[in-house]
């Protein structure tokens, strides 16, 4: 075979803001250590993706009605994520996340929702958290997920709740990205929401999401049940960031990396779990095979750290080439413009919006070879403009 190397490097930074929870699935326990949590976070560097919270967490304190924060051991993670490991995204810690599904808001540091106390503690932690890292130049960085999947259509009060904790972080800094995987569109939190997470087969309409982003919020597409091992093609795992460059969508998120009820490497599905959609409302389900499975432990086979799958490595492919179409993008206007159009083009074409969603990838990407021959295009195209 012949290898040819093009003469130009991907920024060590990502473009893309791309997070995978690295999470355990019950009864197990992947990274109990700082030292392996670090085993893993470098193995997602290296496949240029995110985790989601850095840890050790800063530790908050409430005393007399005042928070304190500590941010020493907080601060070593933050330059091995930020400066060493180049990650391009992550969550405020995660004493900040409030309610998901249908579950009223949790307590924040003891203090009930709804009371002067709960307001101002939070209030004050976000302050200081977000005013210490402006100062450390890692803001950029930073969302604060505030909910997971908020069950509006059928719940009026998550509505209200909701809402009146995102206008309570707004009031700290309007300027704070305050992040819900809401798949859909809630007019009654515009101008509050300021960062959604939305399906990216049609669920959130394609002229809200232009309203929204001309409004100046941030979108990113959220895509749990998107990835699983029923899927030829792994068409959602590398058109993702073809679909984050058609819709100027800034990154994505996916709600775990290694996430595991039985031994992944002798059956390729979940046992049962207990979930509650609602206060009261507890039911048995079983997650669809491989979501939250996009790498393996090697230490359950005699070997040294995180192990990929296609699936991963397919994610990286899709990463590597939105750099190259950013790359072509970021040339503006000049020697090769209808070239780069004509790229671009073909880019939006395989990735409609409404389409078949990640389950249907052979509806979805229904010619693979399409994706190796506009890669080659890139590539080649931003080769010879940059002589």
């Amino acid at each position: 075979f012949t290898l040819k190397v093009w003469k130009f490097a991907l920024p060590d930074r990502p473009s893309l803001q791309v997070i995978m929870d690295l999470r355990n699935g019950p009864g197990w326990s992947l990274f109990p250590t700082q030292g392996k949590a670090e085993e893993w976070w470098r193995f997602m560097a290296h496949h240029r993706i995110s985790s989601d919270h850095l840890l050790p967490a800063p530790e908050f304190r409430l005393t007399d009605g005042q928070v304190r924060m500590d941010t020493e051991a907080f601060d070593r993670a933050a330059t091995l994520w930020f400066d060493e490991l180049h990650m391009a995204a992550a969550y405020f810690p995660e004493v900040f996340y409030a309610c998901g599904w249908a579950h009223p808001p949790r307590k924040f540091l003891g203090q009930e929702y709804g009371t002067p106390e709960y307001r101002s503690a939070y209030q004050q932690a976000v302050r200081l958290f977000w005013d210490h890292v402006k100062a450390e130049g890692w803001a950029d960085r930073f969302s604060l997920y505030v909910s997971d999947e908020p069950h509006y259509w059928n719940h009026p009060e998550v509505v209200e709740w909701l809402g009146n904790v995102v206008r309570m972080i707004r009031e700290v800094d309007p300027a704070i990205p305050v992040y819900s995987s809401t798949w859909g569109h809630v007019p009654e939190w515009d101008g509050a929401l300021n960062h959604w997470g939305l399906a990216q087969y049609g669920k959130f309409p394609l002229d809200v999401l232009k309203q929204r982003q001309a409004a100046g919020d941030k979108l990113w597409f959220t895509t749990d049940g998107q990835f699983e091992l029923d899927t030829p093609y792994n068409a959602c795992e590398r058109l993702l960031p073809y679909y984050c460059l058609a819709y100027d969508v800034s990154g994505y998120e996916f709600w775990a990396l290694p996430w595991y009820t039985y031994d992944p490497f002798k059956f390729g599905w979940y046992d049962y779990i207990r979930q509650s959609d609602a206060p009261g409302d507890l039911y048995w389900t079983r997650y669809p095979n491989g979501s939250g499975q996009l790498a393996y432990p090697g230490e359950l086979i005699g070997l040294e750290g995180p192990l990929s799958t296609i699936r991963l490595e397919q994610v990286r492919e899709g990463l590597e080439d939105y750099e190259l179409f950013a790359g072509l993008l970021g040339r503006g206007r000049g020697k090769g413009e209808a070239e780069v159009e004509k790229v671009m083009s073909d880019v939006r074409a395989l990735v409609p919006i409404p389409n078949a969603g990640g389950y249907r990838s052979t509806e979805t990407l229904p010619d693979p070879e399409a994706l190796m021959k506009l890669r080659q295009r890139a590539g080649e195209l931003l080769e010879r403009l940059q002589r």
